[in-house]
């Protein structure tokens, strides 16, 4: 990684450079996380842990923590 940073993200936006379909939105935001030497278990922490303080931070109200159920 660059500058001794192990991981960081981003907040893009995108363009689709696929077929335009009528459902599908042609742009969109996505986060691009990168990390080094990360395995499941660290990505799925990083990602609760910054969608959490998103929702808290906004709202004011708590959200589930690191470890909560998913629903598929």
């Amino acid at each position: 990684m660059v500058s001794g940073y192990d991981k960081y993200f981003q907040v893009a936006r995108c363009f689709r450079d696929e077929d335009l379909r009528a459902d599908r939105q042609p742009e969109f935001t996505q986060i691009d996380l990168e990390m080094s030497f990360a395995d499941e278990a660290d990505v799925m922490q990083v990602v609760e842990r910054s969608v959490s303080k998103a929702f808290t931070g906004r709202s004011g109200d708590s959200v589930p923590g690191p470890g909560a159920a998913h629903v598929l």
